[in-house]
C-alpha cells in the first residue's frame, strides 16, 4: 500500500518516568507500520495486527509496574484506567489482545475492490474518490475475495487483448476490520488506542515535572501525523500482467536554491535573467525562458530527465525529477502529482521531457500501439505548463540523437490549447478548490443579504 514514513518516537529520555512503558508504545507504533505496509496481504498483516494488539496492551501493564517512577501514582492512575473503561475502542484492544493470545486471531474481514485503470481519466475518477471525498463508482470496479493476494487480481480481469493489459492498471482498495468492532477499521481503530495511551504516558511525564516530546500529541488525540489513515494510504497499485507492485521511481530535489545555482552553473545558461526579462505573470510566462535551459540541458547531458515544479502564482515551492519504466508508473505519477498540488495549495504546474510523437497506429487486434512502439515516431523536447484557471501552454522541439550529439530539426512548435491528459487528476483537485470558492461565496452572499436585511429592519429575501 501508500505507506507513510513512520515518525520518530523512539527517545527515552532521561529521566523518564516510564521508560519501559514509553518503548512498548513504540513497539506499538512500529507494528502498526507493519500493518500498514502488509495491508494488502491478509497473511502478513494478521502477523503484524496480533504484534501490534500486544505492544499497545502491554504498554499498561508495564506502566502499573513502574508505578513508583510516577509520583502519587496511587491517586493519579485511577482516573485514568475509568477513563479507559469508559472508551469502547481500549476495551476492544484489551479483549482482542486476550483473544490472539489465549484463543486464536481476531474474526478479520475485508472488503478489497479492484478498479481498471485505462486511460488518466480513471486515475482522476479514482482521486476523486479517495482524496477528495466524492460519491463515484466507475463500471471498472470489481469486489474480490477478502484473502485474495496481489498476485491473483489479474485473474479476475479477462478478454482483453494481451497488449491492452500491458498498459492497464490495477488500483487495489482494502478496508480490513474485525467482526467485533465492525464499524471501524483496524488502522483506525489503533491509532486512536496508541493516541490514548500517548496522551497517557505524556501526563506521567508532566506529573514528573518535566515535558516529554509526547506532550504536544495531546492536541492531536495522541496519535502521530504518519498514523492518519485514509483510503488514499490504504490504495495499491498493480500491473495487470504479472501483479506487481508499481513504485515510481522519483525524487525531490531538496533545495531549490541549489538546484537553480546548479543549473546555472552546468549548463551556462543564466535562468534568473531569463526569468526575469519574461516578467512573468504566472507560469504561462515561465515556459519561454525554461524552454531555453531544456534545451541546454539536452544538448549538454543527451538526454532530459522528467522534472516537475509546481508554484504559487510564479513562485516556485517544489521540483521532483521521476523514471518511468511503462505506462502504469505514468498512470501512478500522474495521481502522485495530483496528490503533491492538494497539500501544497500549488495552483500552476510545469513539467519537462522527452516525449514520443506519432500517428494513430493500431496492432492487429485493434488496439493502438503507444507512440514508442511506433516506427516512424519523432522524438521531441517538451516544456508543458498549466494553471488552476485552465490555461495552458506547451512549447517543443523535435531533435534526433546521431553520433553523441542532439540535433534539431523543424520549427519549434507551440500550443496553447492541446491538454495533457497526465494532468487529468490534478484538474479533479483544481476543479474541486473551484467549486469549494463557489460555495464560499455563496454562502458569503446570503450571510450579507441576511446581514443587510437586519440592519435596514427588512425582510430576509433568502427565506
Amino acid at each position: 500500500m501508500n505507506e507513510s514514513r513512520p515518525e520518530n518516537d523512539t527517545s527515552v529520555e532521561d529521566g523518564c518516568p516510564t521508560p519501559t512503558a514509553h518503548k512498548r508504545l513504540h513497539e506499538g507504533h512500529r507494528w502498526w507500520h507493519g500493518c500498514l505496509s502488509s495491508y494488502d496481504n491478509p497473511q502478513e498483516f494478521q502477523v503484524n495486527l496480533n504484534a501490534c494488539l500486544q505492544a499497545l496492551r502491554n504498554v499498561t501493564w508495564v506502566l502499573q509496574k513502574e508505578h513508583d517512577l510516577v509520583p502519587d501514582f496511587v491517586t493519579w492512575y485511577p482516573a485514568w484506567q475509568q477513563q479507559m473503561k469508559d472508551d469502547p475502542l481500549m476495551r476492544w484492544l484489551v479483549k482482542s489482545r486476550n483473544r490472539v493470545v489465549k484463543s486464536g486471531d481476531l474474526d478479520l474481514h475485508s472488503t478489497a475492490r479492484l478498479r481498471l485503470v485505462e486511460s488518466y481519466y480513471h486515475m482522476a475518477d479514482a482521486f476523486d474518490e479517495s482524496m477528495l471525498s466524492r460519491d463515484t463508482e466507475a463500471e471498472t470496479v470489481k469486489i474480490v475475495p477478502p484473502r485474495t493476494m496481489p498476485s491473483e487480481y489479474a485473474t479476475y480481469l479477462s478478454g482483453l487483448p494481451e497488449r491492452a493489459l500491458a498498459s492497464k492498471l490495477i488500483l487495489a482498495e482494502r478496508r480490513w476490520v474485525d467482526k467485533a468492532l465492525s464499524n471501524y477499521e483496524l488502522l483506525d481503530a489503533l491509532a486512536h488506542c496508541y493516541g490514548v495511551l500517548a496522551n497517557l504516558l505524556a501526563d506521567a511525564h508532566q506529573r514528573k515535572g518535566g515535558a516529554s516530546a509526547g506532550t504536544a500529541r495531546l492536541l492531536h488525540e495522541g496519535r502521530l501525523p504518519c498514523m492518519v489513515t485514509t483510503l488514499d494510504v490504504r490504495t495499491a497499485h498493480y500491473r495487470v500482467t504479472d501483479g506487481s507492485l508499481v513504485t515510481v521511481m522519483g525524487r525531490g530535489i531538496a533545495e531549490i536554491g541549489n538546484f537553480r545555482s546548479t543549473a546555472v552553473r552546468r549548463y551556462k545558461t543564466q535562468l534568473p535573467e531569463l526569468i526575469d526579462a519574461a516578467q512573468p505573470q504566472s507560469v504561462i510566462d515561465l515556459v519561454d525562458p525554461i524552454f531555453t535551459q531544456a534545451k541546454n540541458v539536452l544538448s549538454k547531458d543527451k538526454t532530459h530527465s522528467h522534472i516537475t515544479m509546481l508554484y504559487r502564482g510564479t513562485e516556485l515551492i517544489d521540483v521532483r525529477q521521476t523514471l518511468f519504466s511503462d505506462r502504469a508508473d505514468k498512470y501512478v505519477y500522474a495521481r502522485d502529482l495530483a496528490k503533491a498540488v492538494l497539500m501544497t495549495g500549488a495552483d500552476g504546474v510545469i513539467t519537462i521531457g522527452e516525449i514520443w510523437q506519432s500517428k494513430v497506429t493500431l496492432d492487429d487486434q485493434g488496439v493502438v500501439l503507444p507512440p514508442a512502439e511506433v516506427p516512424d515516431r519523432l522524438e521531441a523536447l517538451e516544456v508543458y505548463a498549466e494553471t488552476s484557471d485552465g490555461s495552458i501552454r506547451a512549447k517543443y522541439a523535435y531533435f534526433r540523437k546521431r553520433f553523441g550529439r542532439i540535433s534539431y530539426y523543424g520549427e519549434q512548435e507551440i500550443t496553447e490549447s492541446l491538454e495533457n491528459n497526465m494532468y487529468a487528476p490534478t484538474r479533479a483537485v483544481w476543479g474541486s478548490r473551484s467549486k469549494e470558492r463557489e460555495q464560499d461565496a455563496a454562502e458569503k452572499f446570503v450571510e450579507n443579504v441576511r446581514e443587510a436585511a437586519d440592519s435596514d429592519n427588512l425582510t430576509d429575501p433568502t427565506n
